[in-house]
Order: C-alpha cells, then sequence, then structure tokens
C-alpha cells in the first residue's frame, strides 16, 4: 500500500511539473536591489560620514527593508545579516524607490567590518562608470554616455571625509538615467499574441491565431489559462474592473463578460468594432471603417447613439467620462457620454500609431510613427504640453504613474524606450527582442509597477520590472530624443466665426457712412472659447455688390468680460464702407481663421434692403484648370420650375473662366440662415456646357436648391461657394425680403477663460 501510494505522489509531482510553463518563475517574496558598484559601504545612518558597519561587492544581492525621506538613501540587510544604509544610486532595486516605506534613522548592528578602499577620484568615476556600463550590458540596455557635470550645490571631485571617493563620485556627479527596467521573466503563450489589456490583479492577451484570451496573474506572472469568449473573432479587448468588454469583428458586436468569462451582455453594433473605452456605465466602441463611435449604455444594454466622427479614425481613450479619438490624419475628436461632439483639434504629427493616458494629470500621449513623436496632451486646457523627437518610429505606450515613467515600443517590438513624463531630458533605451515583429500598438501595458510586452514573432510575453532612483537627473541624449516641454495651445480643428457688432462711425446710417468698426468672436460648436492661450490670425473678407469677396483687415485681439465670462474678441477698426455710401450696394462682411476650417456668418452692410444679382458675368475667355486661387460669382435665374442658383469659377483677379476637365475642381454651395453660420449641408454642383456666338463656356447649376423654402423658418439666406482643397473668393448672394443684418450682437460663450490667463 505504502509503495503504491509513492508511486501516486511520484506521478502528481510529474504531472504538475508538466503543466506549469517552464518560463514562470515565483515572484520575489520581498523587495531586494543588487549592488552595481565595486565596493559599497554599508553604513549606520544616512549619510557620506556615517560609520561604516560592512562591505558589499558587485552584483551581492540585499534585502531591502526602506528608505530615507528623499529616497537618496536605502535602509538594507544583507545576507550575512549586516543591516544598515546605503547609497541609491549604486544598487537597482526591483521595485520603485518610491513604494519603499520610509523608516527613521537608527545606528545599524556592526557585525563585519569595512574593507572598502579609497582611491583617486578619477580612478572612482572610471569604476562606477565602467560598473554601471558592465550592468546595462547584462540587463540588456544599450549603453550610455555619462557626463561628469557637477551637481547642484555641490563641490566637484571633493571626497567627504569619512567617505570613499566611490561614494562621493556617484553622489556628486550627474549620470544619465540609472534606472532602466531589469527583465524579470517570460511567460510562455504560443498563438502570436498581439493585443493586451489589464485590470486588478488579471492580464489578458489576445492570441491572433486562435482567436483565443489567455489569463495570466499578475502577482506570480503565472498562466492560469484561457478565458471563455463568445466572439466569432476577436476584435479589441479591455479590462476595466471585474468585466472584460470584447469587440466581435465578426458578427459587429460588443460582448461583456465576467473576469472568469461568464457573459454579461451582448449589444449589437451598427459596424465592425475597433477600439473600446470604458468610463462608469458607458462604453465607447470606435468603427474605423466608418469613421463613426457608438455610445453603449452598460444599464440598459443598448447602443444610444452612433455619430460620425470623420475619417481614418485609429485609436481610441476614455479621461474624464469623454472619449478622446485620434485619426490617422493627426485630429483628435472629443466626444462626450452622451453622444455630444465637442471639439476636434488639429495635432502636430500624422500616421498615429500608438495611445496611452495619465488619468490623474489628465494627460493623454500620442505616438505617430510616421513624424517619430510622441505630444503630450492636456486634456483640461487642450494644450501641447510636451513633445518627444525620436529616433525610433513608435507604436504601443504605456505609462506608469507611480514612477512617471512613459514607455514607447517601436513597431518592429524590438526596442523600448523609457521616457520621463516631468523631466522630458531623462531618456533610457533597452533592446527588448532580437526578433523584428509588427506591433501593432496594443502590445504594451503597465501594471502594479511591471511592464509587459507581447511579441508576437516570439509567442511570449515578456516581463519587465520598473523602477524609479531618487534625483533621477541626467543630461539629453540628443542622439535619441529632442525633447520640447513648452505649452502650446492647440488649434481647432472648426471654429465658429461670428461676427456681431458693426459700428459705423459717429453712429451713422449705412447711407451715409464712410467708415466702420467691426467685431468678432470665436466660438466652437458646444459654445465654448477655443483653448485661450491660442492666438490664430484672423481676417475680415469684405464682398462688395457682385464681386468676389476680398481680405480688408486683420483683426486685432482683446480680452473682453460680459456676464462674468472672459473670452477673446477680434476688432477690425477703419474698414472702408463707402460703396454703400457712393453706389449704394451692400458689402457682405465675413470672417475667417487661417488653416482652420471657419463656419462663418455674413453680415450685410447695406443701405435699401434689396439687391438681386440676376445676370451671370460677361467672360473675357477659358482657360484650363488654373492651380492657383480661384474666384466664384453666383447669380440666379427664374425658370418655370422656380428659381435656380448658379456659378462660375474664374481665374483669381479675372474674368476668365476655368472649363470643367477630369479633376478640375468641383464647386460647393454653402449657406448661413439670418445671423446664423455655416448650415452643415452643402449641394454639390454639377458642370453645364454653355455656347453663345460661337463662345463655349462652362457654368455651374446647384440642383435641388429652393431658395424660397430655406424662408420658411427664416427671414434672410446667405449663399457663397467652396471648394475643397482650394482658396475660394466667393461673391455672396443676400436672399430675403430685406437682405440687411438683423439684430446682432457677440455671443456669449458659455466656457470662457481663466482670469490668469486672460490677463497675461
Amino acid at each position: 500500500m505504502r509503495h503504491t501510494l509513492v508511486v501516486f505522489i511520484w506521478i502528481a509531482l510529474l504531472v504538475a511539473g508538466f503543466l506549469v510553463p517552464a518560463q514562470v518563475q515565483a515572484a520575489p517574496s520581498a523587495p531586494f536591489a543588487v549592488v552595481v558598484a565595486q565596493g559599497l559601504n554599508i553604513r549606520a545612518t544616512p549619510g557620506t560620514d556615517a560609520a561604516i558597519v560592512g562591505a558589499l561587492a558587485i552584483d551581492d544581492r540585499v534585502t531591502l527593508l526602506g528608505r530615507s525621506e528623499d529616497g537618496s538613501w536605502l535602509r538594507i540587510e544583507s545576507v550575512s545579516g549586516v543591516s544598515g544604509w546605503v547609497f541609491a544610486e549604486l544598487v537597482q532595486t526591483s521595485v520603485p524607490v518610491a513604494a519603499l516605506p520610509v523608516v527613521a534613522s537608527v545606528t545599524a548592528p556592526t557585525t563585519g567590518a569595512a574593507t572598502t578602499a579609497t582611491v583617486g577620484e578619477d580612478e572612482a568615476k572610471a569604476s562606477v562608470a565602467a560598473a554601471l556600463e558592465q550592468r546595462l550590458a547584462e540587463t540588456g540596455n544599450q549603453p550610455v554616455n555619462y557626463t561628469n557635470a557637477p551637481a547642484p550645490n555641490a563641490n566637484p571631485g571633493a571626497v567627504t571625509p569619512g567617505s570613499t571617493a566611490t561614494e562621493s563620485a556617484a553622489a556628486g556627479v550627474q549620470l544619465q538615467p540609472l534606472c532602466l527596467p531589469n527583465r524579470v521573466r517570460a511567460v510562455s503563450l504560443g498563438g502570436r499574441p498581439q493585443a493586451i489589456t489589464a485590470a486588478a490583479d488579471r492580464l489578458y492577451v489576445a492570441l491572433s491565431e486562435f482567436n483565443t484570451l489567455m489569463v495570466i496573474d499578475s502577482g506570480m506572472d503565472m498562466l492560469l489559462g484561457t478565458s471563455r469568449t463568445t466572439a466569432q473573432r476577436l476584435g479589441a479587448v479591455v479590462a476595466s474592473g471585474d468585466s472584460l468588454y470584447v469587440g466581435d469583428t465578426e458578427q459587429n458586436r460588443l460582448i461583456v463578460t465576467t473576469r472568469q468569462g461568464a457573459v454579461r451582455s451582448e449589444v449589437p453594433l451598427s459596424a465592425t468594432p475597433g477600439p473600446i473605452g470604458v468610463t462608469g456605465d458607458r462604453v465607447f466602441v470606435l468603427h474605423p471603417q466608418i469613421g463613426a463611435v457608438s455610445i453603449v449604455d452598460l444599464s440598459a444594454n443598448k447602443v444610444i447613439d452612433t455619430i460620425t466622427v470623420g475619417p481614418d479614425p485609429v485609436q481610441l481613450a476614455v479621461i474624464s467620462g469623454r472619449a478622446f479619438i485620434v485619426h490617422d490624419a493627426g485630429f483628435i475628436s472629443i466626444v462626450d457620454a452622451f453622444g455630444r461632439r465637442q471639439e476636434q483639434l488639429h495635432l502636430p504629427l500624422n500616421d498615429v500609431s500608438g495611445i496611452t493616458v495619465n488619468a490623474a494629470e489628465g494627460m493623454l500621449y500620442i505616438a505617430g510613427a510616421a513624424d517619430q513623436k510622441i505630444v503630450a496632451l492636456d486634456v483640461s486646457t487642450w494644450t501641447l504640453a510636451r513633445t518627444w523627437s525620436l529616433d525610433i518610429l513608435p507604436s504601443s505606450l504605456a505609462y506608469n504613474p507611480v514612477t512617471d515613467h512613459l514607455f514607447v515600443l517601436d513597431t518592429t517590438s524590438q526596442f523600448l524606450t523609457v521616457l520621463s513624463g516631468k523631466a522630458p531630458e531623462r531618456i533610457g533605451r533597452l533592446q527588448v527582442n532580437n526578433r523584428p515583429a509588427q506591433d501593432n500598438g496594443n502590445g504594451l501595458v503597465t501594471l502594479d509597477g511591471k511592464i509587459y510586452i507581447a511579441h508576437p514573432s516570439n509567442d511570449y510575453l515578456d516581463v519587465w520590472l520598473d523602477r524609479t532612483c531618487p534625483n533621477e537627473i541626467g543630461a539629453p541624449n540628443q542622439a535619441a530624443v529632442d525633447a520640447t516641454y513648452v505649452r502650446t495651445d492647440l488649434a481647432p480643428r472648426s471654429v465658429e466665426a461670428r461676427i456681431g457688432i458693426l459700428w459705423p462711425h459717429g453712429g451713422a446710417s449705412p447711407s451715409q457712412a464712410t467708415f466702420a468698426n467691426l467685431t468678432a468672436a470665436l466660438i466652437r460648436q458646444d459654445g465654448a472659447i477655443p483653448a485661450c492661450g491660442w492666438e490664430p490670425t484672423v481676417t475680415l473678407w469684405a464682398a462688395i455688390g457682385d464681386a468676389p469677396a476680398k481680405q480688408v483687415a486683420v483683426g486685432a485681439r482683446r480680452m473682453m468680460t460680459e456676464a462674468n465670462t472672459t473670452y477673446p474678441v477680434y476688432d477690425f477698426n477703419d474698414v472702408d464702407v463707402r460703396a454703400t455710401y457712393e453706389q449704394q450696394i451692400p458689402i457682405h462682411f465675413s470672417v475667417r481663421v487661417d488653416g482652420v476650417e471657419t463656419a462663418q456668418n455674413v453680415w450685410t452692410h447695406s443701405a435699401t434692403g434689396q439687391y438681386l444679382p440676376m445676370v451671370r458675368p460677361e467672360l473675357e475667355g477659358m482657360i484650363a484648370r488654373f492651380d492657383g486661387d480661384v474666384d466664384t460669382r453666383i447669380w440666379v435665374e427664374r425658370r418655370a420650375t422656380g428659381v435656380e442658383v448658379y456659378a462660375m469659377i474664374l481665374r483669381a483677379g479675372t474674368l476668365l473662366g476655368i472649363s470643367q476637365s477630369a479633376g478640375g475642381p468641383i464647386p460647393q454651395l454653402r449657406w448661413a440662415l439670418d445671423n446664423g453660420v455655416t448650415e452643415p449641408e452643402l449641394i454639390v454642383g454639377r458642370p453645364e456646357t454653355r455656347q453663345e456666338d460661337g463662345f463655349v463656356y462652362t457654368v455651374w447649376r446647384f440642383p435641388g436648391l429652393d431658395p424660397d423654402g430655406l424662408l420658411v423658418n427664416a427671414s434672410q439666406v446667405r449663399f457663397w461657394v467652396e471648394i475643397p482643397g482650394v482658396a475660394v473668393n466667393s461673391s455672396i448672394l443676400a436672399w430675403g425680403e430685406d437682405i440687411r443684418t438683423l439684430y446682432a450682437r457677440l455671443p456669449v460663450p458659455v466656457v470662457g477663460c481663466r482670469q490668469e490667463v486672460a490677463s497675461r
């Protein structure tokens, strides 16, 4: 019986050994550190003038007991039982220094004796540098060039009495960053891991080959098994709280499960799901193929809205209940949990490849592969807080709030760049894999001080331990990064430019005024002011009678306060309005913002209130497509079927018509009602060829338009022409019983500027 029992136990142990992945190791039971310098002293108290109670050699491992208040000294215990203090810069810790408890300075036991000999300053520096280079090489870090500039308030080269030159060199010399992550272990997965997500104490890795989710315990970094999913084809996977959110790209649905895999809900979607973001009881699901985002209400398990956000959205992140959607073309859309698109902003990069957040500080980090840049966007002020120019093509991003480290995986999954969020001059670089593989922007995540990297080429999950050292100060490695950290307000992708005041000099009537002052304000679609530090060039344009609009003034920026709201306005003073006084024709004013899509209103300065252009312009000739600015002239023709609106495209500043040809410019008719800004609807022109006295020319008709029908809910309509990608100077057609501007005023924004911004 005993023999049978022994055999059974041996079989059980063998089976257990086969079931545990060979590359998975147990996590250390206590935080530890490894010495990276020869002859490191253990001191009784934190300080180079304290008594020496022991010594350590390079690669000695010690147990971490705590840290000094500033983190520059660590309380340790050696394997021989000696406890005391060591200088933090000369050891590599298994956990962030900030995570260690602060312990009081007490006298340590004097077991052992100091054996470190004092050496010369140059030899000490060389010893430290050599030790660090050796340590970096052993951990896979790329070599770093160290500088010997003195630390602030330090006496370079001075050796404190009672200390070794090794400690003095380290304490008094600024080095490039030493605290790069340590590789802990690898977890074998198989099946080409592509995407990784984490929450609580679990990691979930999607295997592209097997349509499977692997589950990993983050404490032991041990493979626990697979998570059941009903998805026919795995798309994006996000873990949040005790739930998993899975996109099924075959059946177009969002599947919500428990962390054990039990299905909580399945929500049908209108298009193929892409990236997913979760906030409270809302889930944002991006649809890259149709340029839209769906907002899912988890309490009702249904889509409450699917809204268009623009072409080629590629990444999504959620901060403070809002979704930030980054487009490949380099702009960002902001959508709230109720399905309202709040803003679209320009970004100084293209080919967006990765995104991550620092939720506590409201910072969004975005990678642009083509530009080799990382930008930090402050979402509370919509300002560009920081820019890093790298020498790699960045892809996946992850942020560790404990160490303030931003991790950047390159597109080949081979190199991990470490940046500091608050000190852009700090940088490190690790080679984490020697086999290239295409990273898809979701192969990197941080959890509990560890960095997890999915390697599609090696079919494993790499685990690195992040850490920080006190006083991380180093000169910038310009070959690796060029950091810019001057805050810059981002320009919105579109803005409403509203003229609210036209004041003829001396209060004269339109029929008598010769000059006037105008004031305009810029607001967003949600009624708020764009970033208050943004100072664009704002220009005033005037279309006199039937003539195309021309620029007549540049706005002067001024801060204005109304109803306790401070916001910028733009003044255009001493504008010439004599055409109305002398020729009795209207002048149509509008405002444009350089480099930004502008929805404009039109202010008509008119004496009579009536002016209907009924005759097309007399051409001087026709030319082929002209690459440059163009003029457009609008007129109306009354037919049996009603009023038809026509336009002609001309070479700027001439009466030379541009004939229609393949790939030529196609005009769009835009309009605004009363004092409102550009309506979102547009009508695309259709070319018509006409011939008179042997002269052939092209006109454009705008079908399906009923100008009188637009007056059902408005007193006035103003039409003009735009051409995508072309600078157009358009005439303006005012339609209504009285085309003079109705009572107008500057809009008071719902959100203005902070006083400290307004006063600068």
